[in-house]
Order: structure tokens, then C-alpha cells, then sequence
């Protein structure tokens, strides 16, 4: 359970150390990381109701999020380089 929790450090560290768009990107996927370990952690310690029915889709969400994010930010790139 632990290293569930561990894997999310390296996009929070990153939160704080990039900037500007990076820097959003970088914070929401560590939403989604935090989240998506509370879903395994209730599911291990037996709360398996609450991470099914809470955490899971709210990761799905955040993840989701993440992604059209993602598309807007690479497409906007593209956009202005050409």
C-alpha cells in the first residue's frame, strides 16, 4: 500500500518545482495519482464500497481531465508552431 502512495511523490515533487503549464499538468495528474491510490488502499483495508462507488469514478474524472487538458496544451503548441 505504501508504494502506491510512494509512486504519486514524484508528480507532486514535480508540482512544485515546474512552472506555468507543466505545472498544471503536473498537479493534475497527481490528483489523479492520490486518488487512484485511495481507491487500491479502500480496497485492500476492506472498504471496497466506498472505493468503488467514490473513489474510482473520481479518478476516472480526474484522469479524464488530465487528458483534455493535455489535448488542449499540445494542440496549442502545434497551432503556434506552425
Amino acid at each position: 500500500m505504501v508504494l502506491i502512495l510512494a509512486a504519486a511523490a514524484i508528480p507532486v515533487y514535480l508540482t512544485f518545482r515546474l512552472k506555468g503549464k507543466l505545472r498544471i499538468l503536473a498537479a493534475m495528474f497527481s490528483v489523479f495519482m492520490v486518488m487512484h491510490s485511495g481507491y487500491h488502499i479502500l480496497g485492500t483495508t476492506g472498504y471496497v464500497s466506498l472505493g468503488e462507488n467514490v473513489f474510482e469514478p473520481a479518478s476516472v474524472v480526474a484522469l479524464v481531465l488530465f487528458g483534455l487538458f493535455f489535448l488542449k496544451i499540445s494542440r496549442r503548441q502545434a497551432a503556434n508552431a506552425a
